[in-house]
């Protein structure tokens, strides 16, 4: 926030897109209004440190932004922001800037996830959540809470939710506080049912390999390329919803494939040994 009484913050909105229930890219637009002589920077104030963060101009143009020794309490991060020599914020005028940084987010509790956004003093504020497209969101909760964490009263939200989107957006915020909106998630059925067919084959490769063997050692090879086809089944699958970054979400289920990966080698590699020193040479 910007402690000068020449700045005003007119405006705040909020972007933050889901990448998973984990990680978020995070876009701040905040609208200064000048009351007095020009201006080539500002002093603006960081409620936490914002990583991989990069500010923009109304125009597209990359700011340079660095710490401020001028320090006048000690509320989060304060950064002095310079505007380029040829666009300094002129008496009377209104200029958007834009924060680009990440989040990452500690899940609260399984299958549970959450966002925290400041809310600085300014006459409205707004906020656009993009959900990711391979979960599905429910049982939304939100309140806000000011500096000592107690619930900030008659503070009117107007929420929009869709199925891959929320919108919030009020009016004035008189104190500094944090919006919290929780979510549970779920993976959309159409994924959660590969890995589940893949736990499925898996247990039951693993129940009846030993099975198999003892009633047919003579097939030891058959039985071991079976096997040996489900163990790359679980990896593909593995590695496919790696990639999409959904392990975290399917952190139970994942030790579950690695004992079943191992279970599975390691019978494939018993009945092999068995196979080749006890029925090969009859």
């Amino acid at each position: 926030m910007n402690r000068s009484n020449q700045l005003i913050i007119d405006r705040v909105r909020h972007f933050r897109r889901f990448e998973t229930p984990f990680f978020l890219k995070c876009v701040e637009e905040i609208t200064f209004y000048n009351t007095k002589e020009e201006l080539s920077s500002v002093t603006y104030i960081l409620d936490t440190f914002r990583p991989s963060l990069h500010i923009f101009d109304s125009n597209g143009q990359q700011l340079e932004f660095y710490g401020s020794s001028d320090r006048e309490d000690n509320e989060g991060l304060k950064i002095k922001i310079d505007f380029p020599k040829e666009r300094p914020i002129s008496y009377g005028d209104f200029r958007t800037i834009r924060l680009e940084f990440v989040q990452e987010v500690n899940p609260l509790e399984l299958k549970q996830t959450f966002t925290r956004i400041p809310l600085n003093e300014t006459a409205s504020f707004y906020v656009f959540l993009e959900l990711p497209e391979n979960y599905v969101f429910s049982r939304l909760h939100y309140g806000i809470l000011d500096k000592n964490n107690e619930d900030v009263e008659n503070v009117k939200l107007a929420i929009k939710k869709g199925d891959s989107f929320l919108n919030i957006s009020s009016k004035a915020i008189k104190n500094t506080a944090n919006l919290y909106i929780i979510f549970e998630y779920e993976i959309r059925g159409t994924l959660s049912g590969w890995y589940n067919m893949g736990w499925f084959f898996g247990l039951i490769s693993a129940i009846s390999t030993p099975l198999l063997y003892l009633y047919n050692p003579k097939g030891a090879i058959g039985i071991a390329t079976s096997a040996g086809f489900v163990i790359s089944y679980l990896f593909i699958i593995k590695g496919w919803l790696f990639t999409k970054n959904m392990d975290k979400a399917l952190i139970n289920l994942d030790s579950w494939y690695r004992r079943l990966i191992w279970l599975i080698f390691l019978e494939i590699a018993a009945l092999t040994l068995h196979y080749n020193i006890f029925i090969n040479h009859e």
